[in-house]
């Protein structure tokens, strides 16, 4: 697949050595729409599920480069991994029996790649751009997806949302409906696993999903308003 439109995927060095911030402006801006391309994944269980298992780039690829993970997803889309490739489908366990198949066909090149790190006005500038692209997807898209829930927690730190104690009761208890009514979608055992967390006293999804309702609460408050996220910061 032709990468010219996706030149944040032409990267060579590792993602770890990519800023948080500006890391998942590249997954959300490009890589996802890139990756839905190349895997046909044309329905919302797909999308879903795509979005679900994104975060694992991090943990898989942390070594790789955009433009080696790239390849490696073009392999498998070509059936050049010993991993049969499956049409508009793709969730976490597929993503890392891909990543065990590449690498397992992969030379073995030990090499460290230091970068220099970014300036404060560099990461401010990269931060600000997040908040801005973050609000204008919403407006669009009426949602918030899982690379963008650290706007949550910077907005917090500048003390932005103003709640009432009864807007945040309400939005935890539809976090909760929420994500089991999302894991509807999943497989069996995925949504065993969504379910297993919930129980737990401390559900990251769960917190997750209650993050993304307090932003859209806040950004539709702005919107009534007639403002954008830059009137406010």
């Amino acid at each position: 697949m032709d990468l010219v439109k996706y030149k944040n995927l032409e990267l060579q060095i590792p993602i770890k050595s990519i800023p948080d911030d500006k890391l998942n402006t590249i997954i959300i801006d490009e890589f996802i729409e890139w990756l839905s391309g190349l895997l046909s994944l044309t329905d919302e269980t797909a999308s879903e599920r795509l979005e679900i298992a994104l975060p694992a780039i991090k943990e898989h690829c942390w070594s790789m480069g955009f433009s080696e993970i790239s390849k490696m997803f073009t392999m498998y889309a070509d059936n050049k991994l010993n991993i049969t490739p499956i049409p508009n489908y793709f969730d976490r366990i597929l993503f890392g029996k891909i990543v065990h198949a590449y690498k397992q066909q992969k030379p073995v090149i030990k090499k460290e790649i230091k970068m220099p790190e970014p300036t404060e006005e560099e990461k401010e500038l990269l931060i600000y751009e997040g908040l801005i692209f973050c609000f204008d997807n919403w407006v669009q898209t009426n949602r918030i997806i899982n690379g963008q829930v650290w706007v949550h927690d910077h907005l917090m730190e500048l003390n932005l949302f103003d709640f009432t104690q009864e807007e945040k009761s309400a939005m935890w208890s539809l976090s909760k409906k929420n994500v089991l009514e999302k894991s509807k979608q999943l497989t069996y055992e995925e949504a065993k696993d969504v379910i297993r967390e919930m129980e737990r006293k401390t559900s990251n999804i769960r917190e997750n999903e209650y993050k993304k309702l307090r932003l859209k609460h806040y950004f539709g408050k702005l919107k009534d308003s007639k403002k954008h996220i830059k009137d406010v910061l």
